[in-house]
């Protein structure tokens, strides 16, 4: 009775031993082919990640480190075994579809690493059903055993070089991000924008490589206001101080930013993670290469927010060829990395020789790191001071070139075009590095032109909220992720811009402090309209305060001078000159809008 369950079966313990053990001469060899096979693949990854071959007959998306579906898709194919790198590929395909974003999921980023780890558990599971297959089961375990070792070293080998290389290609598909930003500028001062006697074909030509925007707009009429806004992703309001431009020699002009200014407080504090300083921390290059004006004290520096590099201007208005404020002070105001520095030559023309030294050396350092390149041009900001007019001196006390809205026509053109060639220098050399494919360009101005800008059919000059002091210029170029030769045409503000290069990154705002604006490039990318939103504007400078806000084709004004108030109801869409106030009209009324910016004004109180 007890040789009888031997005859019946085997314990399965005895079968399992048997299904583990017994040997297999083709066994050995497949289970070894298929470890071979995925250990060169593994060394031709590595050998292509290391040295690109040009002309190979892998297809160049696979290999381009542009391209974030053509990365993951390289990696997995070359990284792991036919059934992950299937399910990998259909599930990056129906996320990522056939638009490349400029980001990566982190968790995608872990799965394409996952599925190497999952190789060695499919060669040992696939060697152990080759074997049972053939029904010969002995001593080849320690043989299988050992494949399987080897194919776990180097899976997780290979998950390492996976890692690096996913987070190499995060760095590669994460846009570099040029921010280009005029001074002054008017909405019909460059060509693609209605100029007839400005010549700026570098910029035409960025217009016609991306997206014009028609409804674009300052976050404030005057400098400081709006670099706040975009350096904060917020309503400058909520800073404190920062309604108006700080005047020449840290002077504050309204109640709050005299008080900021006599404790020495006048200027946008550090604790303030602006936008320079949360793409340093996500591993950007960050440099800027003109006008600061948020702040003389050096607590208030560039370096303080985040820039690697900065070469600028302290405030507003500079003589272009001998780089010192307004007179009678003719404070020397240039700055290199926080220090006083001199240097010879034109604003304008200094501003785009550094950007592309600073370009050159980045891409010698370090190729592979994304950067951030600001470059807030000074013109055309008074002083009016063509690139051919250098004196030995600088501009005298009393001259008109000091003062805004006063510059010959002649001179202000020259001014523009000057920095049109500049932006031209920056964008060629964007080509020269081979940067153009995954650089994000933008360019826009700080707020409304003076008397001195090109007539353009709006209302109002810098200072006031009507459409003349805070509609813009803005162009934005990406090739392949934009559009082209496409005009946006609802409205957007400056601070969209710093939500949007944030998203591009990665990055978020600090917790408790959301941004203001919106990630507009997403809406533009994915051909859709934004959600409708009520926008907002406040100017202080002395006893006049200027106010507005726009919902929908709505847009109420209201011009504060001392006890004096006007207020003012426009259709912006059917009225963009701002010519026909509808509050004259018996049945109209502004009530809606004066109490969303009631509510918006409680809001954004500061909090020093």
């Amino acid at each position: 009775m007890s040789n009888a369950n031997p005859a019946i079966g085997e314990p399965l313990e005895k079968t399992r031993r048997r299904f583990l053990f017994r040997k297999s001469f083709w066994t050995d060899r497949i289970a070894l082919s298929f470890s071979g096979i995925g250990l060169v693949l593994m060394a031709l990854t590595l050998m292509w990640h290391i040295n690109p071959v040009e002309g190979s007959v892998v297809p160049r998306f696979l290999t381009d480190p542009d391209n974030l579906l053509g990365s993951i898709l390289f990696y997995i194919l070359f990284g792991t075994c036919i059934p992950t790198y299937i399910l990998t590929m259909i599930l990056a395909m129906f996320l990522i579809g056939d638009s490349q974003p400029g980001w990566i999921p982190e968790w995608l980023n872990l799965f394409a690493v996952a599925t190497l780890g999952v190789q060695a558990v499919l060669y040992f599971l696939l060697g152990k059903f080759i074997s049972f297959a053939a029904g010969k089961l002995r001593e080849i375990w320690r043989k299988i055993l050992f494949l399987a070792v080897v194919s776990l070293l180097f899976s997780i080998s290979g998950s390492f070089s996976c890692a690096a290389a996913g987070a190499e290609a995060t760095n590669a598909l994460r846009p570099n991000i040029v921010f280009l930003l005029a001074d002054d500028l008017g909405w019909g001062d460059l060509g693609c924008y209605g100029a007839r006697d400005i010549r700026t074909p570098h910029l035409d030509r960025l217009a016609r490589a991306g997206v014009r925007f028609t409804q674009f707009y300052a976050n404030g009429p005057e400098c400081t206001p709006t670099r706040a806004a975009f350096m904060t992703g917020r309503y400058q309001q909520r800073v404190g101080g920062l309604e108006c431009a700080i005047g020449t020699g840290n002077v504050g002009r309204y109640d709050d930013a005299i008080r900021l200014a006599a404790r020495h407080d006048l200027g946008l504090p550090a604790t303030e993670l602006t936008i320079a300083r949360l793409l340093k921390n996500a591993g950007y290059a960050t440099a800027l290469i003109g006008k600061w004006h948020l702040g003389y004290e050096d607590k208030f520096a560039p370096s303080q927010h985040g820039f690697d590099h900065a070469f600028y201007c302290l405030g507003g208005g500079m003589d272009y060829f001998h780089h010192v404020e307004d007179p009678p002070a003719y404070m020397p105001v240039l700055r290199l990395e926080g220090k006083p520095v001199q240097r010879r030559g034109y604003f304008t023309e200094l501003i785009a020789e550094d950007a592309v030294r600073w370009l050159r050396e980045h891409q010698a350092r370090d190729p592979q790191q994304p950067f951030f390149l600001y470059v807030p041009f000074t013109a055309p900001h008074s002083p009016y001071q063509a690139p051919n007019e250098e004196q030995p001196a600088p501009l005298p006390d009393g001259s008109p070139r000091w003062k805004q809205g006063q510059s010959p026509p002649n001179v202000y053109a020259a001014m523009v075009e000057s920095m049109d060639t500049a932006v031209g220098r920056i964008l060629i050399a964007l080509d020269e590095h081979h940067l153009v494919t995954n650089t994000l360009v933008i360019f826009a101005s700080d707020n409304g032109g003076t008397a001195s800008a090109r007539p353009c059919g709006l209302r109002g000059i810098k200072g006031m909220t009507f459409e003349g002091g805070i509609r813009v210029p803005c162009i934005v170029r990406w090739p392949g992720i934009l559009p082209v030769g496409v005009d946006v045409q609802y409205p957007t503000l400056t601070f969209d811009l710093t939500a949007s290069m944030a998203a591009l990154a990665g990055v978020t705002p600090p917790k408790g402090r959301p941004y203001d604006g919106l990630d507009i490039l997403r809406f533009i990318r994915s051909g859709s309209t934004p959600p409708g939103r009520a926008v907002f504007w406040r100017a202080r400078r002395g006893e006049s305060t200027w106010k507005a806000v726009r919902e929908g084709a709505l847009k109420y004004v209201s011009h504060i001078q001392g006890t004096q108030k006007q207020d003012y109801l426009f259709d912006i869409e059917h009225d963009l000159g701002e010519q026909h106030d509808l509050l004259l009209e018996p049945a109209a009324t502004a009530d809606r809008l004066k109490i969303l910016l009631a509510a918006w004004e409680k809001e954004v109180q500061p909090t020093r």
